[in-house]
């Protein structure tokens, strides 16, 4: 890959790992020893990942992985797949819930502190130069207000330049900052449309005293591509 140009501000992307950047079920059972239920769709990876993360890392930005499917797997799936490269850190486990959640497996949403604390960024900053992107309501931040968040349901049945489109709309929107392009974009009960073909909606999520950002609601057929198989 080439080494991104140094005078570019610097955006980190924590990208949740599970049918977010592809299609792993069948690995996660066969690591507990468990029969993988039937499933419509192969183990793969989603279409055109490897390329669009490469293309961001030269733009500047940062990938981190979030994933609640522990470290050990998550290291296995990025080694599997050829996409850990492409990964500054994977954050699992203990840096993103409490021990008393681990204990229960109950979660109600991720912890990113740790994530701002590797970048130096404060929670301000954060505001304007994180972005995260998951499938689940649970993938979004527990303890950061004002960051963007990117709910897309089934996310690693679309072409990944769908999600570099979308982060692009809101930076451009927001002159570089993700926080303001969603103020800039945001519609309260309406659909919002960009480049003709991609509609969603967004909303203010309130969290134990934390405002979350959300685009959800995603509708973009001519996006939706077959698994790059692995």
């Amino acid at each position: 890959m080439e080494e991104p140009d140094p005078d570019l501000p610097t955006k980190l992307i924590c990208w949740d790992m599970d049918e977010t950047l592809g299609h792993f079920r069948g690995i996660a059972h066969a690591l507990r020893g468990e029969e993988a239920p039937p499933s419509p769709y192969p183990i793969g990876i989603r279409c055109n990942i490897a390329a669009v993360l490469e293309q961001m890392y030269e733009e500047g930005f940062v990938h981190f992985i979030t994933t609640g499917g522990g470290l050990n797997y998550a290291g296995l799936i990025l080694e599997l797949t050829g996409l850990d490269v492409y990964f500054a850190e994977v954050l699992a486990d203990d840096a993103l819930y409490t021990p008393e959640e681990l204990e229960t497996n109950t979660y109600e949403r991720k912890r990113y502190g740790f994530a701002l604390d590797l970048m130096e960024f404060s929670e301000e900053r954060a505001k304007s130069d994180m972005i995260i992107i998951g499938d689940l309501h649970k993938d979004a931040p527990y303890d950061l207000d004002g960051v963007v968040f990117i709910e897309h349901e089934s996310g690693f049945l679309y072409d990944a330049h769908l999600s570099y489109l979308l982060i692009h709309a809101f930076l451009e929107a927001g002159d570089g900052s993700f926080n303001k392009g969603f103020n800039a974009l945001y519609r309260q009960d309406e659909t919002v449309s960009i480049n003709n073909n991609i509609q969603f909606k967004t909303e203010i999520r309130y969290f134990r005293g934390n405002d979350t950002p959300t685009i959800y609601s995603i509708n973009a057929e001519d996006y939706i591509k077959r698994l790059e198989e692995i």
